[in-house]
C-alpha cells in the first residue's frame, strides 16, 4: 500500500497540507511574539513568520536549524492565528532531506533504535484466528515495563478474547526526521500485515504511535488504551504519604478526551495529585521531542529542567514511556506503575531502565508471548 505524506501534525490548526505550511505562515503570522515566551528554539531563531520569510527569500541555512525544534506544538497553542508551526518545521526537515542537507550522524543511534524495533529480533505479530483488534504497545513501554505490558495485555484480553498483540516500531523517528521514503516503506509494511489479516482496530499505549496511526492508518480505527481503561474498575491504591503531580505528553497536547480519561483513572484509584502550572494543552515537552536533543549537544533546550522544576518535591506521574525515561529523577512513575500495582507496592519509584536492558526486556517479552502463542495458551 502507499502511505500519503500530505498530512499535517495534529493541533489547533487544520486543513493546511505540509508543503503549504511555509507559505501560509509567511503570509499570516502577525509577529505578535506570543510563541516566543517559553520556547528557547524560537527565542534563538525568531518568530515562525520571520523564519518562513527568510526561507522563502533563499536562506537555505534555516533547513538544518529545523532539526533543533522539538515539534512539541506549544507554539501552536500560544498562537492566536492557529498557525501550523510544527507542520512548518516538519516540512522544512523534509525539504532539507530532499536537498541533501538533512542527514546527521547524531541521528544514527535513534535510527538504529527504530530499525532494531522493526527487526526480526524484536518485532512480532501474534494474531489469533478471528482477530480484528490488536494491542500495539509501542517500543518504549515493553523496554522499561515488560511485566506491566504483559499484565495490561491480559487485562484487555478479558474483554477482547481474540485480541492480537503486535511488537513493532511505528517509525515515528523517521517520520519526524523528515525521512519520507524510509517512513513510507516501514509503515506500509505494518499496514499491509494489518490489512491482510483483517485487523480493523489498533489499541496503543504509546502517544507517539497513536499520532502516527491516526494520521496514516487509513481505515484503521485507533484508540489509546487510557480511554478504554477508563471503563474498567481498579482497586484503590495507598498513596503512602506521597504527593503526586501529572505530566501530559506533548504528543497528546490537543486531545482533551485523553486528558480526561487519565485524570479519571488516577481519581479512580484514589491517588491525590495536583496539576502542574503547564498542563493539558499548555504542557511542556519532556525534552526528547522531535529528536532535537540529538543536534543540541545533548541539551534539551531546557524542557526537562522546566518539567522537573514544576514537579518540585512531588512524585511525577506520566503516561508516556518515553517521557517516563526522559524525566526519570528518582520519583517518576509511569501511570501503569500505580494502576496495575498492589497497594503500596511502589512506595519508591522504579529505577530508570536504560539500554541494553531495555532491549533485553523487549526480547524477553516477545519470546514469552511467542511461546504462549505457539503452545496455544493465548
Amino acid at each position: 500500500m502507499t502511505v500519503s505524506m500530505c498530512k499535517y501534525p495534529p493541533g489547533k490548526s487544520s486543513g493546511i497540507a505540509g508543503e503549504q505550511t511555509i507559505e501560509h505562515i509567511s503570509r499570516n503570522c502577525d509577529e505578535c511574539g506570543r510563541c516566543l515566551g517559553e520556547c528557547a528554539f524560537l527565542q534563538r531563531h525568531g518568530t515562525p513568520g520571520r523564519i518562513a520569510g527568510r526561507y522563502l527569500a533563499g536562506s537555505a541555512d534555516l533547513l538544518p536549524a529545523a532539526f533543533s525544534c522539538s515539534l512539541c506544538g506549544l507554539c501552536e497553542e500560544r498562537c492566536p492565528q492557529d498557525l501550523p508551526m510544527a507542520g512548518m518545521f516538519l516540512e522544512l526537515r523534509r525539504r532539507a532531506v530532499r536537498e541533501g542537507r538533512g542527514r546527521f550522524k547524531e541521528h544514527l543511534p535513534l535510527l538504529w533504535f527504530e530499525a532494531l524495533g522493526g527487526s526480526a529480533l524484536l518485532a512480532g505479530y501474534f494474531l489469533p484466528a478471528g482477530c480484528t483488534t490488536v494491542f500495539f504497545p509501542g517500543c518504549a513501554l515493553p523496554g522499561i515495563r515488560p511485566h506491566e505490558t504483559y499484565r495490561l495485555f491480559r487485562l484487555l484480553q478479558k474483554r477482547i478474547p481474540k485480541l492480537g498483540l503486535v511488537f513493532d516500531c511505528c517509525s515515528k523517528p523517521s517520520h519526524d526526521l523528515g525521512l519520507e521514503n524510509r517512513f513510507k516503506e516501514k509503515f506500509s509494511k505494518i499496514m499491509m500485515v494489518m490489512q491482510d489479516r483483517g485487523v480493523k482496530k489498533i489499541i496503543t499505549a504509546c502517544p507517539s504511535c497513536l499520532q502516527i496511526f491516526r494520521r496514516y492508518g487509513e481505515d484503521l480505527e485507533t484508540e489509546v488504551v487510557y480511554t478504554l481503561l477508563a471503563e474498567y474498575e481498579f482497586g484503590r491504591q495507598d498513596s503512602v504519604g506521597l504527593r503526586y503531580t501529572l505530566h501530559d505528553p506533548c504528543t497528546v497536547r490537543f486531545d482533551p478526551d485523553i486528558h480526561r480519561a487519565v485524570r479519571q483513572l488516577i481519581g479512580s484509584i484514589g491517588l491525590p495529585f495536583t496539576e502542574m502550572a503547564h498542563n493539558r494543552a499548555t504542557t511542556f515537552c519532556c525534552g526528547e521531542g522531535g529528536a532535537a536533543i540529538c543536534l543540541n549537544g545533548g541539551r534539551d533546550l531546557g524542557w526537562r529542567g522546566k518539567r522537573l522544576a514544576e514537579a518540585g518535591d512531588q512524585s511525577l506521574v506520566t503516561y508516556c514511556a518515553g517521557c517516563t525515561s526522559t524525566l526519570a529523577s528518582g520519583h517518576t512513575y509511569h501511570l501503569f506503575d500505580l494502576l496495575l500495582a498492589s497497594p503500596g507496592r511502589y512506595e519508591r519509584a522504579p529505577k530508570a531502565v536504560k539500554p541494553p536492558f531495555t532491549y533485553l526486556n523487549r526480547l524477553y517479552l516477545k519470546l514469552k508471548m511467542k511461546v504462549l502463542y505457539l503452545l496455544g495458551r493465548w
